[in-house]
C-alpha cells in the first residue's frame, strides 16, 4: 500500500537536483505506506541524503520502523521524540534497540 505515497517522494527526491536549498523537511510522508514501501522510501531517502552537495534532511514520522537501518549509515542521526499520552515511558528506554 501507500503507491501515490512512493511516488509522491519519488517526484520531490528528482526535483531536489534542480533546486538549491540547506534543507529539506519530509513530515509523515510514510503514512498509508506499508512496511515494505516505508523501508524502500527510507533508504531512498538516506542515498539522497548522502551524496556531498545534499541538503540537511529531516524526516518526521509517528511510525519509526525497527531495524530499518542500514549497516553503515553515513552522516546520519536518528532521535525519538517520545510524547503523549499513549507514549511509552522514557525510563530505561534502549534507543539502540530500535535503530
Amino acid at each position: 500500500g501507500g503507491e501515490r505515497a512512493v511516488v509522491t517522494v519519488l517526484y520531490l527526491l528528482a526535483l531536489q537536483g534542480m533546486t538549491v536549498c540547506p534543507f529539506r523537511v519530509v513530515d509523515e510522508i510514510d503514512q498509508g505506506m506499508d512496511e515494505n514501501n516505508q523501508r524502500k522510501v527510507f533508504l531512498k531517502m538516506l542515498e539522497s541524503s548522502a551524496s556531498e552537495n545534499a541538503p540537511q534532511s529531516f524526516l518526521i514520522t509517528p511510525k519509526f520502523l525497527p531495524n530499518i537501518m542500514p549497516e553503515n549509515p553515513k552522516h546520519l542521526d536518528i532521535y525519538y521524540i517520545l510524547n503523549g499520552a499513549h507514549a511509552p515511558s522514557q525510563d530505561g528506554y534502549d534507543v539502540a534497540s530500535q535503530a
